[in-house]
């Protein structure tokens, strides 16, 4: 029994912790996709200034969609470790050392599992930086002067800047969790 409440407190942490990491890339992914349709709206999908965000916003879907898979890789290869693992080393009549070398296979995948997750985690981190440089670049962009169509048009760069903010502090915040 005991054994059983461990493995349940194990899951709920990591559910947990993805949960949160997963909510913050969920509002990176939302935000970035608000941007492209407030450009798309007002410029056009053939806009150079589209097309460039639409580059930025492709990034962002690539990293959301790469840290889903290794989430979901891991809680798979965790779920097995500590259900079905855990199973066969207490009850399977195999010999201890088929068991011990079972425990090496284990280990073995697990710690790939965990190099895999760290360059996947840390080639996110890198992405988002180059990103958030790309969208403090982003601002050049605009209209300066104060013709019609700057004047038209400037709810709406502030509404796509606004957004432009937001997703730099979601980034901002994950960086903030994953150095926790």
């Amino acid at each position: 029994m005991p054994q059983s409440s461990v493995v349940q407190g194990i899951e709920r942490t990591l559910t947990s912790e993805a949960k949160a990491i997963g909510i913050h890339f969920q509002k990176i992914d939302q935000l970035s996709l608000a941007v492209s349709m407030l450009l798309e709206q007002e410029l056009g999908k053939g806009a150079n200034t589209y097309r460039q965000w639409e580059s930025i916003a492709t990034t962002i879907r690539d990293v959301v969609s790469s840290v889903r898979q290794v989430s979901i890789d891991g809680q798979a290869r965790v779920e097995d470790v500590l259900t079905s693992f855990h199973d066969y080393m207490c009850f399977s009549r195999e010999t201890q050392r088929a068991k011990a070398e079972e425990i090496k296979d284990c280990k073995a995948g697990l710690q790939t599992l965990a190099v895999r997750t760290k360059e996947v985690v840390s080639n996110v981190f890198t992405v988002l930086e180059e990103t958030h440089a790309k969208i403090a670049e982003f601002d050049h962009h605009w209209p300066v002067g104060e013709s019609q169509y700057s004047k038209n048009i400037k709810p709406r760069i502030q509404e796509v800047q606004n957004n432009v903010k937001a997703i730099q502090k979601s980034i901002e915040d994950l960086r903030a969790c994953e150095s926790r």
